[in-house]
């Protein structure tokens, strides 16, 4: 009957019952408030055991309590019986079985008492055989018929896994898809994301965790899993679920969540880590879509926390989030590199150093600084273009020139590809190999002869660092060649865009 209340009561509170224990024989004259006090003084392993609750049972004449562990009750490391000053209390967990043995148990317990004798064992060395830590060294007893079984249901729990239909489980959060939510229902895309993590670490049957899927369905949302069952009776619950966010979900298409996920920016005061777990929602619900592979969700996401970030944000520079996008690292790693950084910067560490900087005034006025007055922001550079001295044309390899099926015989190849590597100055070898014509002038000839100007477009400040980087890139290599300094590019801009 202690077995059956024990069960009864974890599963109307609707914890564990393995990680509970029921102590009876609690007088009513025993403070409520000394009962945790003494059950955790009375052995170490309960020293961290927490009351539940109590109550009053009538066939004992006395109060039974549950309590709880942090982790699952492993009986053979709880006592029997706990001693106090007006008698002593009863543990039971569910491992225990209602004493006294049944005679057939009893029976059974003695053939194997004899079998390990013969084998040289016996009942101090049941924890070794069942992997347990061994237990202080004792003089040898009897075994009791409560220890026994005790020792083979601890024995039987690791070989051979519960019923499904038996095990105890918490149940899904209950939906229903209707005009007025029911009282404990949340919206549908919380509730989603919940079941399906739960299915997927439930290892039971197809069948039955459709059964537990069906039991927190109501109303409409029933109705769509009957009308899929009256077509498929064995219908798999990912089919379920699909169903489901076909009715209730968000009708968008996998173009228009990818879309929402490379639009996504970091707000005005918004932490980075914020961003980060902010992108990262939109970015499991584009691979969910299969607008994202799962192999590319590293890269994907790297990719776009770089793009999204405010310009010039200090740890996009201090974890050189840039050039690490050929090998990016996980989300865990990531979001704590980013968290440890935050909580860097936020305890003022700075990094002191002497560097030179040269001013120049641009302007046709006298500028005065006063002393102690902050003229600009200084920042770690990403990256540093040096420019290519002009040198020899290098050879290009014959074997770059493949002529695949060509009917040319291999002597005439050879001779082609002789040819070609001797104008080696004809072909690109690189991106920013684009060559240099000065023989020839073009002229564009307009309608109108009158000059215009053509209004500037606007550029964003996300994308101001990316258009510096490739003028200069272009700059290094002869492309392009500057009209005007650099800090007058920028000083235009800037009053363009303000």
């Amino acid at each position: 009957m202690a077995l059956h209340l024990l069960e009864d009561w974890c599963k109307g509170m609707n914890i564990d019952p393995r990680n509970c224990l029921l102590v009876t024989g609690v007088l009513e004259a025993v403070d409520e408030g000394s009962i945790e006090p003494i059950l955790r003084s009375s052995t170490e392993y309960l020293c961290k055991c927490k009351m539940r609750g109590s109550i009053f049972v009538r066939e004992e004449g006395a109060f039974a309590v549950l309590c709880e562990l942090p982790s699952a009750v492993d009986p053979l490391q709880v006592p029997g019986t706990i001693a106090v000053d007006d008698g002593e209390w009863k543990v039971i967990t569910t491992g225990s079985q209602p004493s006294p043995a049944p005679t057939a148990d009893v029976e059974f317990l003695k053939k194997m008492s004899d079998f390990l004798g013969k084998e040289g064992k016996t009942l101090a060395d049941m924890p070794g055989l069942l992997g347990l830590k061994p237990r202080a060294p004792q003089q040898e007893t009897a075994p009791s018929p409560d220890e026994w079984v005790k020792a083979l249901g601890q024995a039987l729990g690791k070989v051979m896994p519960p019923h499904p239909e038996s095990s105890p489980y918490r149940k899904l959060r209950l939906f229903s898809g209707g005009p007025t939510p029911i009282p404990g229902e949340e919206a549908f895309e919380p509730w989603l994301e919940h079941t399906t993590e739960m299915l997927q670490e439930w290892a039971v049957p197809e069948a039955e965790k459709r059964r537990r899927l069906v039991e927190c369905l109501r109303g409409p949302a029933l109705d769509v899993i009957r009308t899929l069952k009256l077509g498929n009776p064995g219908v798999k619950v990912r089919d379920c679920l699909e169903a489901l966010d076909h009715a209730f979900g968000r009708t968008e298409s996998s173009e228009d969540v990818y879309c929402k996920f490379l639009n996504a920016r970091q707000q005005k005061g918004e932490k980075v880590s914020a961003y980060v777990q902010r992108l990262e929602k939109l970015l499991q619900r584009a691979i969910m879509r299969g607008a994202v592979a799962v192999e590319q969700m590293d890269r994907t996401r790297l990719a776009q926390i770089v793009r999204g970030i405010q310009y010039q944000n200090p740890i996009l520079l201090h974890l050189r989030l840039r050039e690490r996008q050929d090998n990016p690292p996980s989300y865990s790693r990531l979001i704590k590199e980013v968290r440890e950084e935050e909580e860097r910067q936020a305890a003022g560490e700075v990094w002191e150093e002497e560097v030179t900087i040269l001013v120049a005034n641009e302007t046709c006025r006298d500028v005065f600084v006063k002393p102690g007055q902050k003229i600009a922001d200084i920042f770690e550079p990403e990256s540093v273009v040096r420019p290519q001295c002009e040198a020899e044309v290098p050879m290009i390899d014959p074997a770059k020139f493949d002529f695949g099926d060509s009917p040319l015989s291999e002597e005439w190849k050879d001779r082609l590809r002789k040819k070609l590597c001797e104008r080696s100055k004809v072909f690109s070898l690189h991106e920013w190999d684009v060559g240099c014509a000065k023989g020839v002038e073009h002229h564009i000839r307009l309608q109108d002869p009158r000059p215009f100007r053509e209004r500037s477009r606007r550029i964003a400040l996300s994308e101001m660092e990316d258009v510096r980087h490739h003028l200069q890139e272009l700059i290094a290599n002869g492309i392009i060649t500057e009209a005007m300094s650099t800090s007058k590019i920028l000083q235009r801009w800037l009053l363009q865009l303000y």
